[in-house]
């Protein structure tokens, strides 16, 4: 099965069809200025990073959650030129897919 990248306006045009939400009650989404569906997406991604920034998690029943990884110093090697270097510590974020999600992917058809 091709991996394919899903802009964000595919991702609106999808929700707005799962919502019913059809012809001229759409808008145009290609409009000047924020649609309302894609403020409502920055507002939730927003959430995330700011859920994440204050070292908290969100959880988001049968699909996931967002939590702070902490990273301990390492040695590593520079692959370039074979020499020994430390990586620092430091702080990524980190996703966990929940049931449902995983569930979902185990499900595709291996084509």
């Amino acid at each position: 099965m091709a991996s394919r990248t899903i802009i964000g306006s595919s991702v609106m045009l999808w929700v707005l069809t799962r919502l019913g939400i059809r012809g001229r009650q759409r808008g145009n989404i290609h409009c000047r200025g924020p649609h309302p569906l894609e403020r409502g997406v920055e507002a939730f991604v927003d959430s995330i990073q700011t859920a994440l920034s204050r070292g908290e998690s969100l959880s988001l029943v049968g699909f996931g959650r967002f939590s702070v990884l902490a990273r301990a110093a390492r040695k590593g090697r520079n692959p370039r030129t074979g020499q020994d270097i430390m990586i620092p510590a430091r702080r990524t974020a980190k996703f966990n897919a929940g049931k449902g999600l995983r569930e979902a992917v185990k499900s595709l058809s291996h084509g």
